[in-house]
């Protein structure tokens, strides 16, 4: 696949870094109590004491089995997922990242590192996570995220989410979603006949969809009055 993601060249370089960074920040034990400093490292999610006692004993359970065979990934990947769903990112982001050093191409490892960041509200790593994520595996919801990622706190990222959007379409065929998040894009920036060419296609497929069919003569009538 020549033809993967055009967006790879905004953060390729941004991905180096954040592999180098965090291999070179690593401690000799394989899950230490390192913290990440400037960002948020730990928070209480008001989460309800039933449901905490519930993931405990899942975590334990995972951190059991991963003590007694270190080669358990899918162990491992549990205690990055607990850690994370209860507030405890900085140990969640150590086993993750233990993790992605030893599976490298499994994309929903680098999904998880990139919640885990975004939780921790470190922006650029998320985004590099994502990413990297998505050079292994196209997912509609990272693609989501990544739009929400640079809307929120990357908004030089603007014209980029067109050709998010666009490699969205052309690796992972032209799912509603897909085309309605792009058409709304074209939208926002006045672009009122490639707006309406885009959820033209979204409007024939849902012929019973009231708001789509309304959103699509929306569009269609500021493309014929440009």
């Amino acid at each position: 696949m020549k033809a993967r993601l055009r967006i790879l060249s905004i953060v390729v370089a941004l991905l180096i870094i954040a592999g180098v960074v965090w291999l070179w920040q690593r401690d000799t034990e394989t899950l230490s109590d390192r913290d990440y400093p400037g960002f948020v490292n730990q928070k209480d999610l008001g989460i309800p004491e039933d449901v905490r006692a519930q993931w405990e004993i899942q975590l334990r359970t995972a951190e059991a089995l991963y003590a007694a065979d270190p080669s358990d990934l899918s162990a491992l990947q549990s205690i990055a997922v607990f850690h994370h769903s209860l507030g405890n990112f900085a140990t969640a982001r150590r086993a993750i990242e233990t993790y992605v050093e030893k599976n490298t191409i499994n994309p929903a490892g680098w999904v998880i590192y990139g919640d885990i960041a975004n939780s921790m509200e470190d922006w650029r790593t998320a985004e590099a996570a994502w990413i990297k994520s998505l050079t292994l595996g196209t997912d509609e919801f990272v693609f989501e995220k990544i739009e929400r990622l640079w809307k929120g706190h990357f908004p030089e990222r603007d014209a980029d989410i067109e050709v998010l959007w666009q490699d969205a379409i052309r690796l992972d065929e032209q799912r509603d979603m897909y085309l309605v998040k792009l058409a709304r894009w074209y939208a926002q920036h006045e672009r009122w006949g490639e707006a309406a060419a885009h959820m033209k296609i979204v409007a024939d497929r849902n012929k019973d969809n009231a708001d789509t069919q309304a959103e699509y003569q929306e569009y269609r009538q500021k493309a014929r009055e440009e």
